[in-house]
Protein backbone atom coordinates (compact mmCIF):
# COMPACT_ATOMS: atom_id res chain seq x y z
CA UNK A 1 0.00 0.00 0.00
CA UNK A 2 1.50 3.29 -0.99
CA UNK A 3 1.07 6.22 1.35
CA UNK A 4 -1.13 7.82 -0.56
CA UNK A 5 -3.62 4.96 -0.19
CA UNK A 6 -2.81 4.74 3.11
CA UNK A 7 -3.45 8.04 3.75
CA UNK A 8 -6.96 7.80 2.34
CA UNK A 9 -7.68 4.51 4.04
CA UNK A 10 -6.75 6.18 7.37
CA UNK A 11 -8.86 9.28 6.22
CA UNK A 12 -11.95 7.52 6.34
CA UNK A 13 -11.62 5.17 9.06
CA UNK A 14 -11.06 8.57 11.10
CA UNK A 15 -13.77 10.38 9.19
CA UNK A 16 -16.68 7.14 10.18
CA UNK A 17 -15.27 7.05 13.37
CA UNK A 18 -15.17 10.50 14.83
CA UNK A 19 -16.55 12.63 12.08
CA UNK A 20 -15.27 14.95 9.22
CA UNK A 21 -15.19 17.66 10.87
CA UNK A 22 -14.15 16.63 13.98
CA UNK A 23 -11.05 14.96 12.48
CA UNK A 24 -7.60 17.24 11.69
CA UNK A 25 -5.17 16.61 9.47
CA UNK A 26 -3.00 16.51 12.70
CA UNK A 27 -4.92 13.10 13.57
CA UNK A 28 -4.52 11.75 9.75
CA UNK A 29 -0.73 12.27 9.60
CA UNK A 30 -0.12 10.54 12.92
CA UNK A 31 -2.51 7.39 12.33
CA UNK A 32 -0.86 7.03 8.79
CA UNK A 33 2.39 7.46 10.23
CA UNK A 34 3.23 10.04 8.03
CA UNK A 35 4.71 13.28 8.60
CA UNK A 36 3.34 16.87 7.30
CA UNK A 37 5.27 17.01 4.52
CA UNK A 38 4.23 13.66 2.84
CA UNK A 39 0.89 14.69 3.56
CA UNK A 40 0.76 17.56 1.88
CA UNK A 41 2.90 15.94 -1.19
CA UNK A 42 -0.26 13.99 -2.16
CA UNK A 43 -2.95 16.37 -0.68
CA UNK A 44 -3.68 20.10 -0.12
CA UNK A 45 -5.95 19.91 2.47
CA UNK A 46 -8.57 17.12 4.34
CA UNK A 47 -11.41 18.51 1.85
CA UNK A 48 -9.18 17.22 -1.30
CA UNK A 49 -8.80 13.74 0.15
CA UNK A 50 -13.02 13.93 -0.59
CA UNK A 51 -12.64 15.78 -3.70
CA UNK A 52 -9.85 12.60 -4.75
CA UNK A 53 -12.18 10.30 -3.87
CA UNK A 54 -15.49 11.75 -5.46
CA UNK A 55 -13.24 12.67 -8.82
CA UNK A 56 -12.52 8.66 -8.72
CA UNK A 57 -15.94 7.51 -7.53
CA UNK A 58 -17.51 9.90 -10.73
CA UNK A 59 -14.93 8.79 -13.05
CA UNK A 60 -15.94 5.27 -12.47
CA UNK A 61 -19.07 5.54 -12.56
CA UNK A 62 -19.05 7.31 -15.81
CA UNK A 63 -16.83 4.35 -17.17
CA UNK A 64 -19.61 1.82 -16.64
CA UNK A 65 -22.02 4.22 -18.21
CA UNK A 66 -19.93 4.45 -21.25
CA UNK A 67 -19.41 0.39 -21.39
CA UNK A 68 -22.88 0.15 -22.07
CA UNK A 69 -22.77 1.33 -25.26
CA UNK A 70 -20.43 -1.55 -26.36
CA UNK A 71 -22.12 -4.08 -24.13
CA UNK A 72 -25.45 -3.02 -26.09
CA UNK A 73 -23.67 -2.48 -29.49
CA UNK A 74 -24.69 1.22 -29.41
CA UNK A 75 -28.61 0.91 -29.29
CA UNK A 76 -29.49 4.21 -27.59
CA UNK A 77 -32.80 2.68 -26.20
CA UNK A 78 -30.95 -0.55 -24.41
CA UNK A 79 -28.81 2.02 -23.13
CA UNK A 80 -31.13 3.87 -21.74
CA UNK A 81 -32.70 1.24 -20.15
CA UNK A 82 -29.14 -0.67 -18.59
CA UNK A 83 -28.34 2.87 -17.36
CA UNK A 84 -30.47 1.50 -13.94
CA UNK A 85 -28.60 -1.71 -14.01
CA UNK A 86 -25.39 -0.56 -14.64
CA UNK A 87 -25.50 1.77 -11.37
CA UNK A 88 -27.26 -1.30 -9.30
CA UNK A 89 -23.65 -3.49 -10.72
CA UNK A 90 -21.32 -0.70 -9.40
CA UNK A 91 -23.08 -0.28 -6.57
CA UNK A 92 -23.08 -4.14 -5.54
CA UNK A 93 -18.83 -3.99 -6.53
CA UNK A 94 -18.34 -0.84 -4.55
CA UNK A 95 -20.08 -2.16 -1.39
CA UNK A 96 -17.33 -4.82 -1.47
CA UNK A 97 -14.11 -2.92 -2.54
CA UNK A 98 -14.46 -0.23 -0.52
CA UNK A 99 -15.91 -0.92 2.99
CA UNK A 100 -14.02 1.81 4.77
CA UNK A 101 -15.61 4.21 2.49
CA UNK A 102 -18.96 2.94 2.78
CA UNK A 103 -18.31 2.90 6.79
CA UNK A 104 -17.07 6.73 6.24
CA UNK A 105 -20.43 8.00 4.30
CA UNK A 106 -22.78 5.77 6.44
CA UNK A 107 -21.51 7.98 9.87
CA UNK A 108 -24.24 10.48 10.70
CA UNK A 109 -21.98 13.28 11.12
CA UNK A 110 -21.34 13.37 7.43
CA UNK A 111 -24.20 14.60 5.70
CA UNK A 112 -22.33 17.20 4.37
CA UNK A 113 -19.95 14.53 2.58
CA UNK A 114 -22.94 12.57 1.41
CA UNK A 115 -24.80 15.41 -0.07
CA UNK A 116 -21.47 16.48 -2.17
CA UNK A 117 -21.26 13.02 -3.55
CA UNK A 118 -25.30 13.13 -4.30
CA UNK A 119 -24.64 16.11 -6.27
CA UNK A 120 -22.03 15.10 -8.28
CA UNK A 121 -23.15 11.87 -9.45
CA UNK A 122 -26.52 13.69 -10.22
CA UNK A 123 -24.85 16.12 -12.50
CA UNK A 124 -22.68 13.06 -14.16
CA UNK A 125 -25.81 11.00 -14.53
CA UNK A 126 -27.72 13.68 -15.98
CA UNK A 127 -25.20 14.52 -18.40
CA UNK A 128 -25.06 10.81 -19.45
CA UNK A 129 -28.68 10.89 -19.82
CA UNK A 130 -28.78 14.42 -22.19
CA UNK A 131 -26.16 12.82 -24.23
CA UNK A 132 -28.68 9.83 -24.87
CA UNK A 133 -32.07 11.67 -25.55
CA UNK A 134 -30.00 13.84 -27.55
CA UNK A 135 -28.48 10.89 -29.53
CA UNK A 136 -32.28 9.53 -29.69
CA UNK A 137 -33.01 13.00 -31.73
CA UNK A 138 -29.78 12.41 -34.17
CA UNK A 139 -31.60 8.82 -34.41
CA UNK A 140 -35.24 9.99 -35.41
CA UNK A 141 -36.11 7.95 -32.20
CA UNK A 142 -37.92 11.44 -30.58
CA UNK A 143 -37.96 15.12 -30.88
CA UNK A 144 -37.05 16.68 -27.88
CA UNK A 145 -36.26 20.15 -27.45
CA UNK A 146 -35.32 20.39 -23.85
CA UNK A 147 -32.60 16.99 -23.47
CA UNK A 148 -31.30 18.83 -20.48
CA UNK A 149 -34.12 19.31 -19.10
CA UNK A 150 -35.97 16.10 -19.15
CA UNK A 151 -32.42 14.25 -18.49
CA UNK A 152 -32.39 16.64 -15.17
CA UNK A 153 -36.20 15.61 -14.19
CA UNK A 154 -35.66 11.94 -14.70
CA UNK A 155 -32.08 11.78 -13.01
CA UNK A 156 -34.16 12.82 -10.01
CA UNK A 157 -36.38 10.18 -10.02
CA UNK A 158 -33.44 7.90 -10.72
CA UNK A 159 -32.10 9.21 -7.36
CA UNK A 160 -36.12 9.32 -5.47
CA UNK A 161 -36.35 5.60 -6.56
CA UNK A 162 -32.77 4.61 -4.23
CA UNK A 163 -34.26 6.47 -1.95
CA UNK A 164 -37.26 4.65 -1.85
CA UNK A 165 -35.57 1.60 -1.76
CA UNK A 166 -33.61 2.53 1.31
CA UNK A 167 -37.08 3.33 3.10
CA UNK A 168 -38.68 0.78 1.78
CA UNK A 169 -35.84 -1.85 3.09
CA UNK A 170 -35.73 -0.28 6.31
CA UNK A 171 -39.44 -0.31 6.57
CA UNK A 172 -40.91 -3.63 5.01
CA UNK A 173 -44.59 -4.30 4.43
CA UNK A 174 -46.41 -5.35 1.67
CA UNK A 175 -48.90 -1.54 1.66
CA UNK A 176 -45.26 0.14 1.32
CA UNK A 177 -44.28 -2.50 -1.06
CA UNK A 178 -47.33 -1.81 -3.22
CA UNK A 179 -46.74 1.88 -3.06
CA UNK A 180 -43.01 1.30 -4.60
CA UNK A 181 -44.31 -0.33 -7.34
CA UNK A 182 -47.02 2.20 -7.99
CA UNK A 183 -44.05 5.21 -7.79
CA UNK A 184 -42.01 2.69 -10.59
CA UNK A 185 -45.28 1.92 -12.68
CA UNK A 186 -45.72 6.13 -12.58
CA UNK A 187 -42.44 6.70 -13.42
CA UNK A 188 -41.73 4.52 -16.01
CA UNK A 189 -45.34 6.01 -17.38
CA UNK A 190 -44.07 9.38 -17.19
CA UNK A 191 -40.52 8.89 -18.93
CA UNK A 192 -42.15 7.19 -21.94
CA UNK A 193 -44.92 10.22 -22.44
CA UNK A 194 -42.06 12.47 -22.20
CA UNK A 195 -39.89 10.67 -25.28
CA UNK A 196 -42.95 9.66 -26.98
CA UNK A 197 -42.08 6.22 -26.95
CA UNK A 198 -43.19 3.01 -25.48
CA UNK A 199 -39.90 1.46 -24.84
CA UNK A 200 -37.91 2.81 -22.00
CA UNK A 201 -39.11 0.31 -19.12
CA UNK A 202 -37.62 0.53 -15.52
CA UNK A 203 -39.71 -1.62 -12.85
CA UNK A 204 -38.65 -4.87 -13.81
CA UNK A 205 -34.91 -4.29 -13.67
CA UNK A 206 -35.94 -2.52 -9.65
CA UNK A 207 -37.65 -4.76 -7.93
CA UNK A 208 -34.87 -7.62 -9.22
CA UNK A 209 -32.88 -4.94 -7.75
CA UNK A 210 -34.45 -4.61 -4.89
CA UNK A 211 -35.32 -8.34 -4.20
CA UNK A 212 -31.08 -8.36 -3.94
CA UNK A 213 -30.75 -6.00 -1.88
CA UNK A 214 -33.18 -6.64 1.29
CA UNK A 215 -31.85 -10.02 1.95
CA UNK A 216 -28.32 -8.16 1.57
CA UNK A 217 -29.10 -5.52 3.91
CA UNK A 218 -29.45 -8.44 6.91
CA UNK A 219 -26.08 -9.79 6.06
CA UNK A 220 -24.14 -6.43 5.89
CA UNK A 221 -24.41 -3.23 7.79
CA UNK A 222 -27.81 -1.70 6.67
CA UNK A 223 -26.29 1.35 7.35
CA UNK A 224 -23.84 0.73 3.93
CA UNK A 225 -26.80 0.30 2.06
CA UNK A 226 -29.29 2.66 2.80
CA UNK A 227 -26.51 4.98 2.14
CA UNK A 228 -25.29 4.18 -0.63
CA UNK A 229 -28.86 3.64 -1.88
CA UNK A 230 -29.87 7.26 -1.18
CA UNK A 231 -26.50 8.76 -2.91
CA UNK A 232 -27.32 6.77 -6.08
Amino acid sequence: MTLKEKIIKVSYDLFGTQGYEETTIANIVKASGSSKGGFYHHFKSKEDIIDTTFDSYVDDLKTYYNNLYDFYNNDTIKVFNGVFKAINIYKSDYVIRWPDFMKMLSSEGNGLIRMRMEESIGKMTEAFYSELIQKGNHEGLWSIDTPCNIAGLWTREILRIYTEISMLISDYNEYNYNKFVSLLEFDEHLINLLLSTDQIAIKEETLNYFKLAKPNSAQMDINSYKTLNKIV
